[in-house]
Parts: C-alpha cells; structure tokens; sequence
C-alpha cells in the first residue's frame, strides 16, 4: 500500500492548476506542506513539531524575551496558538513563561537552558534540509528569491489587515 502523504511530492505541478492559472501560489502551498512534513518527521523522535521548531527558533534568536503578541506577529500564528505551543514546552521545561511589572497582562517567553540545547540540537537536524532544498540554487538566486518572498508576505499581509478592517466595520445596512 502506498502512503499517499509520502507521495505528493512525486505529483507533477501540471496536475495543482490548469495551463492558464498561476502557478505560483499552488506552488507555494506545496513547499509549505512539504517543508512542514519533513521538519515533523526530523523532529517526531524528539517530540517536536515544525511549529514548535519554529517557536524555539524565534525565541533563540531574540536577544531578550519575546510577548506572546511580538512571536504571534513574528510567525503570522494566532496568540493563542503560541500561547498553546508555549504552554507546551513549558510543561516540556523548553520555554519559560513570565511577566513584567508594568506590562499589563503581556507573558513574556524565553528560551530555557534545556530550550536553548533543542534549538541547537534543531539547528542541526535542520542543515541537510536546507542544503537539500537549496541544492543547484546560486546564493545571488537565494537572495533574489528572500527578497521575493519577503515582498509577498509583506503583500498579503497588508492584504489580510484589509479584510480585517472590513469585516471590523459595522454594515451600514445592518445598522439602519
């Protein structure tokens, strides 16, 4: 029996769209669906996850603890899905949960000692992975390419607060 989640790879993009769609944004579903299997599968045996992988990264790159708020905005992730993963990895000793005087009802989250080891540990499984993925890519096209894609997030994001403020405004209709 063949599992299909291991197969999808092997589907040709012509099969995703038809000749006259853009294939781009099939495509980049694509690579986020694979990107995030792959990084669950180097990961399972550590009782991790991509998102979590994600969670760690961000923590260990920041220089001082992070709002539940600044890591939601960070990783386009809903507050409460960080604060779920991050309750999480608290239980799992890998993040620290704290707040401040003065800063309202804001948690703050940090990587601890035992956190810091699973991104390094992270940081290592995560290498082949990369080197695969950007495999027979010259750096200036990866350079171009982050700038791309840098572009549209920056896009649909400002997208996405559009649609926010529409449907934050009362109908006009409704209201009559």
């Amino acid at each position: 029996m063949t599992d299909v989640t291991t197969s999808t790879a092997d589907v040709p993009a012509s099969h995703l769209v038809k000749a006259e769609d853009p294939p781009l944004i099939p495509l980049l579903f694509r690579l986020h669906h694979i990107m995030m299997r792959v990084g669950d599968r180097l990961t399972k045996e550590h009782g991790l996850s991509s998102s979590r992988w994600m969670l760690l990264c961000v923590l260990g790159n920041a220089e001082q603890p992070l709002t539940v708020g600044e890591v939601s905005e960070d990783l386009l992730l809903s507050p409460q899905n960080i604060s779920r993963m991050a309750a999480v990895l608290e239980k799992e000793g890998l993040v620290e949960r704290s707040s401040r005087p003065g800063a309202g009802r804001s948690t703050y989250l940090e990587l601890t000692p035992r956190g810091v080891a699973a991104r390094s540990l992270l940081r290592e499984l995560g290498e082949p992975m990369v080197e695969r993925m950007l495999e027979g890519v010259p750096d200036a096209r990866q350079r171009s390419m982050e700038d791309d894609l840098q572009k549209l997030i920056e896009n649909v994001v400002g997208y996405e607060r559009e649609l926010i403020d529409i449907e934050s405004k009362p109908d006009t209709e409704d209201a009559r």
